[in-house]
């Protein structure tokens, strides 16, 4: 089994935390963070460095806003598959996505792209797949092993 694993945040930085994993023929994006350094801000509204609608699913690590902070912003630009993540996760996840989107915590600009933060946070909150144990065995399968 090759793979591949691509830093496109947190690298040589703290915030941002983006990751993607090709494996099998899968693209698996590790985290979806927000950039918080006042000089990187900017990194909120780029581009993505991949297509968002050819990624097969995220893992999610924890629920931090540097994690989690962009998946509304990757779903609003064609991400529709799973999220992988523990129950505790899931439900902080939306707690400071929502906080996030409806908050304006130097969100604004990167929502721009997100007709409804509400609709969205909902979208995010369905794709979420929890059940620790279950979770682990789809994953497994999900690479093929």
């Amino acid at each position: 089994m090759q793979f591949h694993l691509s830093f496109f945040g947190a690298a040589q930085n703290v915030t941002g935390s983006q990751y993607l994993l090709q494996a099998n023929g899968k693209n698996i994006l590790i985290d979806c963070g927000l950039y918080q350094e006042h000089d990187l801000k900017e990194r909120n509204w780029a581009d993505f460095k991949f297509p968002p609608a050819e990624l097969d699913a995220v893992v999610l690590t924890h629920a931090h806003l540097d994690h989690c902070g962009l998946l509304p912003r990757l779903v609003a630009q064609g991400f529709s598959g799973p999220i992988y993540c523990t129950r505790a996760t899931a439900d902080i996840a939306q707690i400071v996505i929502r906080g996030a989107t409806l908050g304006g915590i130097e969100m604004t600009r990167a929502m721009d792209a997100c007709a409804d933060a509400d609709a969205d946070a909902r979208r995010i909150a369905s794709s979420f797949i929890v059940s620790q144990s279950a979770a682990i065995d789809r994953q497994k399968a999900f690479l093929g092993g």
